[in-house]
Parts: C-alpha cells; sequence; structure tokens
C-alpha cells in the first residue's frame, strides 16, 4: 500500500467498497491514505518512504480510525522532538558565537564575587549574544540567595533593591536590583539581578570580599545568576566597559562562557 499524501491530521475515514478503505483529510477533502485490508489480514503502512509499520486489526471504521491516529501521534512525536532538538541546538550555536567587545583590559585583579571555596559557572560572558551584545559583562550562574562579595573596594555609588519583577522580555530591564561600587581609579563594579530586599550595604566604603548583598532573578533574565560588569562610564557603550582578570584557583584568568570558576579560600 502507498501512501498518496500527507495531512497533519486525518479527520474522516470512508470505506467503501469492502475491503478496501480511504482516510480524508476533511479540511482538503483529498485522499490522504489509501489500502486494502481484509478481516485478520495483515497490513503495512507506509509514509514517504520513511516509516513502514505492519499490523493486524478487525477491519473496520472504528479500528482504523484508532489506527491512524496512534500512527499520527507517533509520527508528530518524532517531528516535535527532532524540531525541539534542532532549536535548541541552534540557540547554543547562536549564543555561543558572542558579538565584539572593548579591547580595554583592567590592570587591576578582581575577587571572584562570591563566597571563598564557592564555584559558579560562567553562563554568558563577553559579548555573549542574549543580552551582552558588545557588553563585557559575566553572567554567573547562581540559585536566588546566593551571597554576593565585593570583587574591589570602593564607596556605594546607588543602589536598588525594591523590585520583586523579572522575566525573559525587555519590559523587565528596568525591574534589576543592583548595587553599583565606585572604585579608587573612577571605574564602577556593577553588580546586578540581586533579590528583594537583597542588599545589605547601602551607603559608605566597602573592602574587598565584603559581603553586599543576595543574588536573584529580577530583571531581564531566564534563570538566576549574578551579572557582574566594571563600567569607565555609567552607560551602554562598546568602551565604557573594561574586561577584568579575576583570581581563581587555577591562577589569573579572563573568564570565558561555559567554565566554571573556584575563589580560592582565604
Amino acid at each position: 500500500m502507498a501512501l498518496l499524501g500527507y495531512a497533519a491530521f486525518p479527520k474522516k475515514v470512508n470505506a467503501a467498497p469492502p475491503g478496501t478503505f480511504t482516510i480524508f483529510d476533511v479540511r482538503h477533502s483529498l485522499p490522504r491514505f489509501a489500502g486494502a485490508a481484509s478481516p485478520g489480514r495483515c497490513v503495512q503502512l507506509q509514509r514517504k518512504g520513511r516509516y513502514r509499520i505492519n499490523f493486524d486489526f478487525t477491519y473496520s471504521h472504528h479500528s482504523l480510525r484508532k489506527l491512524v491516529f496512534k500512527l499520527h501521534v507517533k509520527f508528530s512525536m518524532k517531528k516535535f522532538i527532532l524540531v525541539f532538538v534542532l532549536f535548541i541546538a541552534g540557540l547554543l550555536v547562536y549564543f555561543s558565537l558572542g558579538s565584539a567587545v572593548t579591547k580595554n583590559i583592567d590592570t587591576y585583579i578582581y575577587d571572584l564575587p562570591f563566597a571563598p571555596g564557592a564555584k559558579h559557572k560562567v553562563v554568558q560572558g563577553y559579548g555573549g549574544l542574549f543580552s551582552h551584545k558588545h557588553k563585557a559583562a559575566l553572567d554567573f550562574d547562581m540559585p536566588v540567595g546566593t551571597p554576593v562579595f565585593a570583587a574591589r573596594e570602593g564607596e556605594v555609588y546607588t543602589f536598588k533593591d525594591d523590585s520583586d519583577e523579572g522575566g525573559p522580555f525587555p519590559k523587565y530591564e528596568k525591574k534589576a536590583n543592583y548595587i553599583i561600587i565606585k572604585h579608587s581609579d573612577g571605574s564602577f563594579g556593577c553588580y546586578w539581578h540581586l533579590k528583594h530586599n537583597g542588599v545589605l550595604v547601602k551607603h559608605g566604603r566597602v573592602i574587598k570580599g565584603q559581603l553586599l548583598g543576595y543574588s536573584g532573578r529580577t530583571g531581564f533574565v531566564l534563570w538566576p545568576h549574578l551579572h557582574f560588569a566594571v563600567k569607565r562610564q555609567l552607560n551602554y557603550d562598546k568602551d565604557s566597559f573594561v574586561r577584568t582578570k579575576f583570581k581563581t584557583t587555577s591562577g589569573i584568568k579572563l573568564l570565558k562562557s561555559g567554565d566554571t570558576y573556584e575563589k580560592p579560600s582565604k
């Protein structure tokens, strides 16, 4: 038996004369499957030469409808899984490509902005195409409530921690909680997406390694994380950012997306 056409979901089954059947797509009134069957016989269905399924059934409208539905579900699930896998693979490739960022590198050696002995993965690095296009910024994967520590000493410049909103849409961009520390050279350390009421130091001087607050999921986010960047000016021009080196258990590093880093214990 050969497949005469394909419909996303066959709605109607006609059987005439006895021993043969035709499946119609109600939307177009065109035959989509055709074949022959008799009670107790083994019948084979073929879909565009790619799938062959043998089955036995007692010929009736009810059994045929049930069979067609099962075949449709099987084929549809294969398609869905294939499309989903290709979609995820495409996203991973797209976001791994990155965009150009500043060539400026800070000479200061920063601490990782989390607890000594802790490890966190960089889930989006410099120039990441999800939200870091042309931005020298780093996203550390962190559950909500993870302690955030000062990567460098300085003065509290400004903060916000009254938001409890976040999500994967641009409308949430201004809903992020944050703290900005002004460094002695005039640059700014920016810690973003903190939790609601998650800023602990709201004025005065902070020392390197001091607890600043707690990570969260506020603002423009897909998942909970800490966004960290150092800027010479508080705007989003490419060269307002500077790339930063960090002290890790494996040495002084410029961090890369996809890698996990551990902060040395003191």
